[in-house]
This record gives C-alpha cells, sequence and structure tokens, in this order.
C-alpha cells in the first residue's frame, strides 16, 4: 500500500499547476523538459522526465496493491492515468470537541496558515487583498500564520508595504499545538489555489 503525497505519478513535476494539469490529461510529459519546470533548469527537468517515463516502462508501481489518495480529485487523477485500487482517505485532525472551531463568535482578522510558497497561491491572494483593501478600508486584518518557505523575505517586505500597514501581518506558526485557537481567533480562514491544484 502507497499514500500518494504529491503528483509525481501522473506527471513528471511533484506539483501540479493548472497548466500542468491539460498537459497531464493530455499526456504531454515532454513538457515539463521543454517548459523547464524544475527550477528552470533544464538538466534537472529532464532527469525528472526520464525518471517519470522509466518508472512507467518498468512498471515500477504495478505491484503495488493499492494507493491512498488524500482528495477525491487526486484519486480521479489516478485512477485516469489507469492505477489499480485508489482509495480517498482525508488527512485528518485529531481534536478533542470535533466542533470546537465553529462554537464561537466570528474572530476578528482573516488568516492563512501554510507555508510561504508560490504554489500556495499566495502572491494572489495578497494581491486580491491589496484591491480590497483600497475599496474597503475597514476590510479585516489579514494574518499570516508561517516562518518557512520561498517566499518569507517578500512576505516579510509586504509587512512594512505602506498600502498594507496596520492590515497585514506575519505571525509565527507555533506548531499544531496552537492550531485551534489559531482557527477560533479567523473571521475567515484563506485557502488560495487559484494557480494550483492540490489536496
Amino acid at each position: 500500500v502507497m499514500t500518494v503525497h504529491g503528483y509525481e505519478l501522473v506527471y513528471p513535476h511533484y506539483f501540479l499547476m493548472v497548466d500542468q494539469l491539460v498537459r497531464c490529461q493530455n499526456r504531454r510529459y515532454i513538457q515539463t523538459v521543454l517548459k523547464r519546470e524544475m527550477r528552470g533548469s533544464f538538466i534537472l527537468s529532464a532527469l525528472t522526465w526520464f525518471e517519470f517515463t522509466l518508472h512507467r516502462l518498468l512498471g515500477v508501481y504495478q505491484h503495488i496493491d493499492a494507493f491512498i489518495c488524500p482528495s477525491g480529485f487526486m484519486k480521479s487523477l489516478m485512477e485516469r492515468a489507469g492505477f489499480g485500487k485508489v482509495v480517498h482517505l482525508q488527512n485528518f485532525y485529531p481534536l478533542k470537541d470535533r466542533h470546537a472551531v465553529g462554537n464561537h463568535d466570528l474572530g476578528t482578522d482573516f488568516i492563512y496558515v501554510a507555508r510561504l510558497s508560490e504554489e500556495k497561491g499566495i502572491v494572489e491572494l495578497i494581491e486580491a487583498y491589496r484591491r480590497c483593501v483600497k475599496k474597503f478600508p475597514e476590510i479585516p486584518k489579514l494574518v499570516f500564520y508561517s516562518r518557512t518557505g520561498p517566499l518569507l523575505s517578500e512576505v516579510e517586505r509586504l509587512t512594512h508595504d505602506p498600502e498594507l500597514v496596520g492590515k497585514f501581518e506575519l505571525r509565527p506558526f507555533s506548531g499544531f499545538d496552537s492550531f485551534l485557537k489559531i482557527f477560533q481567533s479567523a473571521r475567515a480562514v484563506m485557502v488560495p489555489s487559484f494557480p494550483y491544484l492540490e489536496n
């Protein structure tokens, strides 16, 4: 049994941006190399494509009895790609009181809790929020709970942007023990996913 956390079994890249989904469905895998999808490197992209192609030709995954996918979307991609038994089992977080997040008054902030990287859609989120602040100055504050990812320095810089001062904040995420408190303090949880198909 194998748990599938990325898209590397159906496409050479473990991420799957919207334009890559079209190439995946049309089986145009060589585009990984031609578009230098792996960190902008031709060589790295070629090696990734070669590994993906070799695994398919050798049938490396045909001996796995079942694949566990954390989303229905990933399950459907795996089934379309011809993988055998595919099961959808959502990721979970053990809460003592399952309804604790919903049993409180609305919080004050819009929050984002995740890694600061392009595939999470945070660039689009910040730009959309900036436009909203111009039109609706009374909009709730946007708070990012994170301290990791390749866009960390860019997000830190934006906390000093004159258009976002007092409206945008970056706070450390101290782990899953504080998870429930963070969600309870939220007016809304922001889950940007425009450019990226995520579980």
